[in-house]
């Protein structure tokens, strides 16, 4: 498979990071990672950095998912940006919570390297997707008022 990607992954456990990034490199998938173990510290990277798609660990312990959510789709600027909820929570209001603040996909997290190599499979798919939609003007996400 091949994409181009510029990826923030926010996650507090180290393991999915690396279960993630081990998975990029399983699809050949031609990307740059940037990782950040907690909410905060993406929201601070954010201020320089446009990344393509962010795949955002919904529960973390010093700011959720929806928080960082909530924060980048309030945001004009982060329109056109991809967002992948990642969690363990199987809870259906939590999943469409998620989409109706901006998500564009939710996920449940894999319990094995073929769903890891599934998910990113996936999320490289979504960004192809967004790269045609690039020739049409708007954003990908709008506010609800």
């Amino acid at each position: 498979m091949s994409c181009r990607l510029d990826l923030l992954l926010v996650d507090d456990d180290p393991c999915e990071r690396i279960f993630i990034e081990d998975a990029l490199d399983e699809i050949a998938c031609d990307y740059s990672l940037t990782a950040f173990e907690d909410g905060p510290a993406a929201i601070a990277h954010l201020r320089a950095a446009r990344p393509d798609l962010m795949i955002l660990d919904l529960r973390m312990p010093s700011m959720s998912g929806f928080d960082v959510l909530k924060i980048v789709r309030n945001d004009p600027g982060y329109d056109r940006m991809q967002i992948v909820m990642v969690s363990n929570s199987m809870i259906h209001a939590d999943r469409e919570r998620a989409l109706a603040m901006g998500a564009q996909d939710y996920r449940v997290k894999p319990v094995s390297s073929d769903g890891y190599a599934t998910l990113v499979h996936d999320i490289c798919r979504l960004a192809r997707q967004d790269t045609a939609a690039e020739t049409r003007p708007g954003p990908l996400w709008r506010r609800r008022g």
